[in-house]
């Protein structure tokens, strides 16, 4: 059924509905884009994480995880007691303070050992 208007401010009370209108489509709208920008983050830390823990997983069982830097192997301690967390959570959660920037850099050289690679300019992340 199509609302009737009558009466004085009929023209003020269909533009309020249509500005109301207007506003709740925006509300929802911008609701389901968080709601899909944290589903897609929360899936990319799984990714990671799953990818990381394969990584320290490989290192251990060729007998290479023990032969890192205390770093490396402190972080792959951490990420192994904590797959959950994202890079700032699991920075947090460390003894030591750490930026998410240093804790990205120490799970990538993980994952590049396991990969294969080789230290870079005989340094350590």
């Amino acid at each position: 059924e199509v609302p009737r208007f009558e009466g004085e401010g009929v023209e003020m009370d269909a533009a309020l509905l249509v500005e109301e209108q207007s506003v709740m489509k925006e509300v929802r709208s911008r609701a389901n884009r968080l709601v899909n920008c944290d589903s897609a983050n929360l899936r990319r830390t799984s990714e990671a994480a799953s990818r990381q823990l394969a990584a320290i997983a490989l290192l251990e069982r060729s007998g290479r995880l023990q032969t890192l830097p205390p770093a490396l192997r402190e972080m792959a301690a951490l990420r192994r007691e904590f797959p959950h967390l994202n890079l700032g959570e699991l920075a947090e959660a460390g003894g030591e303070p750490l930026t998410r920037s240093a804790v990205n850099h120490r799970l990538r050289r993980l994952v590049e050992l396991a990969e294969g690679g080789t230290r870079r300019s005989g340094r350590t992340l």
